[in-house]
């Protein structure tokens, strides 16, 4: 049996190994609550006071209980849970009785069995916290957001944290849903499925509020029902497969994998958003999000075009964004949030070259196989310097409401290119759909790239709107060029 090791850096300050155990004591279940005697041997409380191995000897069955109902504690508290013979189901309930108590679980001596981890709240002040504080061994499955009838909550407000041991190390969990964070460490391989027993219902890792998902490098991230993230970074590997149950009306187009606030990708890496039929799977940029990518050519794949919606996506690597195919496609709609999937139009942003800490960055020529734009859209476009080019660039929606293009710095002519400009052949027709940023200082210019017509694609560009002494200049030039050549005559 490999065995695991914490990784101190992704531990509280609170939780250490050579922590002072002042007892082993015996949960016999009774009524299972902490501050009940019967739930006790010799009907004996632990005090509060204390840190614990815990050992349970259940009474009949196979399954040990225990809530974490520990009334005037007012500081966290690591519970140390030993491996108990015969008992194959570990089943925590956790309530926090002041804010920020939380219940660390230190389940490394278990090695095999399935814990499940219920919430519970006890008043309407505190959400209930649980936190797996240390590694899960091979033989042991985490179910986490578990159904727990008869109970106010069931989302997990915990953190998980997956740590790696030579030799690397695979772990499961099921369904993760509410404020619960997840830190994966290098080379962890961490596997997450939809719930499927103790009557957990639903499917899709639903990671809520303020939470994080970090994955290290060579670690990989697994999920098979789906997944939306609020914060993250992503330095290792993520697979996405399955899609996000509970849309109604979604007969198309359901989302397997959703970005909800800020997420990086850095060098190192990957996403496989793959699905078995990519009609019913999208990808999406929330409303407010923003991404950062790092990753490397075609490191990041969707199955569909990544939807941004308003939001904001930054490039920082060359063409790290593909369908699979060696494409970079995006589409600029608004999702719906009505449990439907229809598009609508929406205000986003892609910028080229920009680091988290608003540096500028050099970046090679970005190309974008297909860009969607929806009906009225607006697609707010920074360059910094950097080129991007644009193989196909089309409408969807009502036609008759025309998207727009804001550049919203200096463009040298050649650094933007549109291939195909909706199918539009003059210049004259591309200027109506693309505008200088308020604050640019700029006037448009469209060239065609051949310098004959459209077969080429289209140049997109700025160029600076003359001061006013900038015009008297001219005027004057152009007066005193008048006047000479009238005295020639």
């Amino acid at each position: 049996m490999k065995r695991l090791f914490i990784t101190s850096s992704f531990l509280f300050a609170a939780i250490s190994l050579n922590a002072q155990i002042s007892a082993t004591v015996t949960n016999t279940g009774g009524s299972f609550l902490w501050n009940s005697a019967d739930t006790w041997e010799d009907s004996t409380v632990p005090e509060l006071d204390y840190t614990y191995n815990i050992t349970f000897a259940p009474e009949s069955g196979d399954t040990a209980k225990l809530c974490f109902n520990r009334a005037g504690d007012t500081s966290s508290r690591t519970i140390y849970v030993m491996d108990s013979p015969g008992v194959n189901n570990f089943e925590f309930y956790g309530t926090a009785t002041g804010n920020p108590t939380v219940t660390r679980l230190d389940i490394s001596a278990i090695e095999s069995g399935n814990i499940y981890l219920y919430n519970y709240n006890d008043n309407s002040t505190y959400r209930n916290k649980i936190t797996i504080s240390s590694p899960i061994n091979e033989g042991v499955n985490v179910y986490m957001n578990t159904s727990c009838s008869g109970f106010t909550s069931t989302h997990f407000h915990g953190n998980l944290y997956a740590t790696y041991s030579e030799g690397g190390y695979e772990s499961r969990i099921a369904r993760l849903a509410g404020n619960g964070s997840v830190y994966i460490a290098d080379n962890v391989y961490l596997l997450a499925t939809q719930a499927a027993t103790k009557n957990a219902t639903g499917s899709g890792i639903n990671l809520q509020s303020d939470s994080v998902l970090e994955v290290g490098e060579g670690a990989t991230f697994e999920v098979t029902s789906g997944l939306k993230m609020q914060n993250g970074t992503i330095n290792g590997a993520l697979i996405v497969k399955g899609q996000q149950a509970g849309w109604t009306g979604a007969t198309t187009n359901t989302f397997h994998f959703t970005m909800q606030k800020t997420v990086t990708f850095g060098q190192n890496a990957t996403v496989d958003a793959q699905v078995s039929d990519s009609s019913l799977a999208r990808a999406l940029v929330a409303k407010g999000a923003k991404v950062y990518s790092y990753a490397g050519t075609g490191a990041l794949k969707f199955a569909q075009a990544l939807q941004i919606s308003d939001s904001t996506l930054i490039l920082n690597s060359q063409n790290a964004i593909t369908n699979g195919d060696s494409k970079t496609k995006f589409l600029i709609s608004k999702y719906v949030n009505d449990g439907q999937f229809d598009d609508a139009t929406t205000t986003s942003t892609i910028k080229i070259g920009e680091a988290e800490d608003g540096s500028k960055l050099s970046v090679e020529k970005n190309t974008i196989a297909e860009l969607q734009m929806y009906s009225n859209s607006v697609l707010n476009l920074y360059l910094n310097g950097n080129e991007l080019e644009v193989m196909a660039l089309s409408q969807i929606g009502d036609t008759s409401n025309k998207f727009s293009i804001v550049l919203n710095d200096a463009i040298d002519e050649g650094s933007f290119m549109v291939k195909d400009f909706a199918g539009l052949t003059t210049v004259e027709q591309v200027r109506e759909y693309v505008f200088a940023g308020s604050e640019s200082g700029m006037n448009v210019e469209v060239s065609y790239v051949n310098g004959v017509d459209s077969a080429g694609g289209f140049y997109i560009s700025t160029m600076a709107i003359p001061e006013p002494a900038e015009f008297a200049a001219l005027f004057g030039a152009l007066a005193l060029a008048f006047a000479a050549r009238r005295r020639r005559r």
